[in-house]
């Protein structure tokens, strides 16, 4: 696999999505520009919508504790998770919320852009700041079902010189 430096955008002037592997997170992630087709026809820019999925997750993997937090937005549905576990023993903890209204948000690009996931009772924002090497991420989730609250600020440092980022965009097989 040839590891190519990274454009600009993901789709091209033409509605053509630029596939590889890049050596560096893009700076936008335009795939609803793409022209999509279905038995020959163009979809209209609604139902190339619909097929997207979009996503950003993090995996803060710490000594004693590991956390995912995801916000996820497939189109016609639209969901988000915070999920805990203690190192070392068996405690672990998982809140999430899903449904196809819900207020999500996925940022266009890493280097300066906004995602959130909100619903009563379980906020997460993410603001990318890749620009300046770091992103932050707040969660507030109450208390649900027996789970405990949640409630973090975390700042996290990220050096595209320290650390070897890699971005892949593959096509999927037919029908899919």
């Amino acid at each position: 696999i040839e590891v190519q430096p990274a454009p600009g955008r993901i789709v091209d002037d033409q509605g053509l999505v630029r596939f590889g592997v890049y050596d560096r997170p893009l700076h936008c992630v335009n795939l609803e520009d793409a022209r999509l087709r279905w038995h020959g026809l163009a979809l209209p820019r609604a139902l190339v919508r619909l097929r997207l999925k979009a996503w950003q997750h993090y995996a803060l993997i710490l000594p004693d504790v590991f956390v995912g937090v995801a916000v996820v937005d497939a189109g016609f549905l639209r969901k988000s998770w915070c999920f805990g576990v203690e190192r070392g023993s068996s405690r672990s903890c998982e809140h999430q919320r899903s449904g196809p209204l819900k207020d999500a948000v996925i940022a266009k690009e890493l280097y300066s852009g906004h995602t959130h996931f909100r619903s009563p009772g379980y906020h997460v924002e993410v603001e990318n700041r890749l620009a300046s090497g770091e992103h932050l991420l707040s969660l507030d989730v109450a208390a649900n079902g027996g789970r405990p609250a949640v409630r973090a600020d975390l700042r996290c440092a990220h050096d595209l010189d320290a650390i070897d980022a890699m971005e892949v965009v593959l096509p999927v097989g037919p029908n899919q």
